[in-house]
């Protein structure tokens, strides 16, 4: 019995040591096996209420996807509901956890994390990854708090595009009333933006006055009534005079509201089909400001992964994304892509079904089943050499 514990002892230490070998992210003998990646996703989007971010998911998934890593993104179902300091707050926990502080009990579970930053709370979470030596990267929102702390960024400058909408609207005659329309208060994105609005209307009138009107998403109804209530010039409601700088989501509503009031004139952050379709009935939209999410959500990946596992990282400290003004709608073609948020064909060339967050790459599902199955192997290979040496060297 005695030789048998003995055997039983060296056999569960040999198999730990073959598991632990087989698993080393950054090995190169003979090759790095990207499937051991494990890279997270952390970001600020609410899902279902805004159509921005459910194409951004796409583009992030499809980004993990083609690099074959392993993904978590739960900040894709976790959002809903909350206000931004919940976000905040459930962003931060997340991060910490992750990154091996927190609830993790000191052991990290991502190799690196993609993440946006729309508040100061967010980045100080991050030092737990940095204290454990795990790559970040940034992007979407926070810009400036990405190049404080050395995160490569992608995305756009938040204060331009501000800039550019503010500028346009300003420039037209006769206006003299503007209106910087936010569904997240608090948010640094939109801070920037209407700040940038603010500066490209200082600097092209003399003579103006500028509203903070804050919607909700969704409720179209609601968003009319408070437009309508903090932007109408006067009791006639002169809406020719009046400039609207809709600074994310709610194109659907904007535009419904354009078509109730045709004389305001309108600049829109980011893209949409009902963007296109106001700008094809000749709503007075000057511009989309087009910070193509797809390249935010999807570049990342290949930067994030090389950084993990070759160690490598570029010089730059921002990789623009935008802004693009639109100001017409593309070919049909080019709009069905947009629409369906360039969804990749699958082996078969059919076309890709729509991803979930649980997502698992398909082309991986054969490979980590192999891993697995290798991985038992080697370790009952552990226990059976073992028990047969540690039984000779008892004897």
């Amino acid at each position: 019995m005695t030789d048998l514990l003995v055997a039983l002892s060296i056999a569960v230490v040999g198999g730990v040591v073959a598991d632990s070998a087989s698993a080393s992210v950054v090995s190169c003998d003979p090759c790095v096996d990207r499937t051991k990646v494990r890279l997270a996703v952390v970001d600020h989007g609410v899902r279902g209420a805004d159509v921005f971010w459910d194409a951004m998911d796409v583009a992030i998934h499809q980004g993990a996807k083609d690099v074959n890593v392993n993904l978590t993104h739960s900040s894709a179902t976790e959002n809903a509901g909350l206000d931004n300091d919940a976000i905040f707050e459930r962003m931060s926990s997340e991060i910490e956890e992750l990154c091996g502080g927190g609830g993790g009990g000191g052991k990290a579970t991502v190799d690196g994390v993609l993440v946006t930053l729309p508040d100061p709370s967010v980045l100080e979470a991050l030092e737990t990854c940095d204290e454990n030596g795990i790559p970040v990267v940034a992007f979407n929102a926070g810009i400036d708090l990405a190049k404080s702390a050395g995160y490569l960024f992608f995305g756009q400058n938040a204060t331009d595009a501000g800039y550019e909408a503010g500028s346009a609207l300003a420039s037209i005659n006769g206006t003299e009333k503007f209106c910087c329309i936010n569904h997240a208060p608090g948010v640094d994105t939109l801070i920037k933006r209407c700040e940038g609005m603010v500066s490209g209307i200082s600097s092209t009138v003399e003579t103006y006055r500028i509203f903070e009107v804050v919607v909700g998403l969704g409720n179209c109804t609601a968003w009319t009534e408070t437009v309508h209530d903090m932007c109408r010039n006067g009791d006639d409601g002169n809406w020719s005079t009046v400039g609207l700088f809709v600074a994310g989501a709610n194109h659907d509503c904007a535009v419904e509201f354009l078509r109730e009031y045709p004389d305001a004139h309108a600049a829109f952050s980011d893209v949409s089909e009902y963007m296109y379709d106001g700008v094809r009935d000749g709503l007075n939209i000057l511009f989309g400001i087009d910070q193509q999410a797809y390249l935010q959500g999807y570049l990342p990946f290949s930067f994030l992964t090389l950084a993990v596992t070759n160690g490598q990282v570029v010089g730059n400290d921002v990789i623009m994304t935008g802004p693009h003004l639109v100001t017409a709608p593309p070919d049909a073609n080019a709009e069905e892509c947009a629409a369906n948020a360039y969804a990749v064909c699958d082996d078969e060339g059919d076309h890709a079904a729509p991803i979930s967050t649980d997502f698992s790459p398909a082309s991986r599902s054969l490979r980590r089943s192999f891993d697995g199955f290798h991985q038992v192997v080697i370790a009952a290979g552990g226990f059976a050499v073992a028990i047969v040496g540690g039984y000779v060297l008892a004897n």
